[in-house]
């Protein structure tokens, strides 16, 4: 009764099974740093995109009812997202 209950072990082949299970904590730590290396790229990508569409926020804050801030933030977020491109260009001078 009891036999039919216990799984039976698997029959290994060499090199498909055992071969994962040895780099495992390796395979972890490089997922690891391949999400830590987007998470900082995602992060300083929204932090210039932030710093380009500031100065519009700064004028029109106080003195613009929401309305106006939102469409100012609207045509002025096409530029702040390609901001990559023009800093690139900067850099490179064409």
């Amino acid at each position: 009764m009891f036999e039919t209950m216990v799984p039976k072990p698997r029959a290994e082949t060499v090199g498909t099974t055992a071969a994962p299970q040895a780099f495992a904590p390796y395979l972890t730590l490089g997922h690891t740093n391949m999400r830590l290396l987007l998470a900082l790229i995602i992060i300083v990508y929204l932090v210039g995109v932030g710093v380009v569409l500031s100065p519009v926020v700064r004028q029109t804050w106080n003195t613009e009812p929401a309305s106006v801030v939102a469409g100012d933030i609207g045509q002025a977020l096409p530029d702040a997202l390609a901001w990559p491109v023009r800093a690139a260009h900067a850099v490179t001078g064409s």
